[in-house]
């Protein structure tokens, strides 16, 4: 059984002032079969994400048609503000699926800071 290699996983974060939003996951899939040989039957992938570092993992979002190599982004619904914790799967045709990706955070923080205080105006 050949099970596929996860190669890289990163975040990019788009901010808005609102109380929850989502976040874009953008990750590249692998190229190789964790042999070594080249992935030929890739058919998607896997996202997982919680509030706890190294799981467990209640969320997660599936995508399909991937090609190896390809760069892939995802949406996850609105998070609330706190830490999220994100590791990612592929998997093959035959339904075997790859080790996790090393987990990366992300941090969401959406509250406005406090009114500034005038001091003081002159002529």
């Amino acid at each position: 059984m050949k099970h596929l290699k996860m190669l890289m996983l990163l975040f990019v974060v788009a901010c808005t002032v609102v109380s929850a939003r989502p976040l874009t996951v953008t990750l590249t899939m692998p190229t190789l079969n964790d042999d070594g040989t080249t992935l030929t039957d890739l058919a998607g992938g896997t996202i997982f994400w919680g509030l706890i570092s190294g799981g467990p993992y209640p969320n997660s979002l599936q995508f399909a048609s991937a090609t190896p190599g390809e760069m892939i982004s995802e949406l996850t619904p609105d998070l609330a503000d706190g830490t999220w914790f994100f590791i990612a799967t592929a998997f093959n045709t035959g339904g075997n699926n790859s080790v996790p990706s090393a987990e990366v955070s992300a941090v969401v923080f959406d509250r406005a800071p406090a009114a500034p205080v005038i001091n003081q105006v002159t002529p």
